[in-house]
């Protein structure tokens, strides 16, 4: 009897581990766009065109020969990590909803933590887009 409570409170602590976990996880792939966690492997032609943004606010769209990208830049918000990113579709537009919160030196505790800008690739090529930014 006694094991087999130990094993239930071991699964239970287990699954709450786990769920704490992927609740922090930045997905890599969300309906058509992919974000890009490690902007210093893309061409040289893109990272021109991202550093210039990084300081400045604002939501910025372009494309290249290859692929399309849409820039997320929070500004000068050093402090704060993405916890997490929703998009939803509205007729002919894409909210971004952008939870963010200050880090606070403990970044290592979310996984595949993203920091401003945030960079995706997208699968479309004349998208109307908005950005909820969220402080948690």
């Amino acid at each position: 009897m006694k094991k087999l409570l130990l094993f239930f409170l071991c699964s239970a602590l287990g699954i709450t581990a786990f769920i704490g976990c992927s609740m922090n996880k930045i997905p890599k792939n969300i309906d058509g766009f992919q974000i890009i966690h490690d902007i210093t492997k893309l061409d040289q032609e893109i990272q021109d065109w991202v550093n210039p943004k990084k300081e400045k606010t604002g939501l910025y769209k372009t494309q290249f020969e290859s692929d399309h990208y849409l820039l997320i830049s929070l500004g000068n918000r050093k402090n704060y990590i993405v916890k997490k990113i929703d998009i939803s579709r509205e007729e002919d537009r894409f909210l971004f909803n952008v939870t963010i919160q200050e880090s606070k030196g403990e970044s290592k505790n979310f996984h595949d933590a993203l920091v401003s800008p945030i960079l995706l690739k997208t699968d479309y090529i004349d998208i109307h887009c908005d950005v909820k930014i969220i402080y948690e």
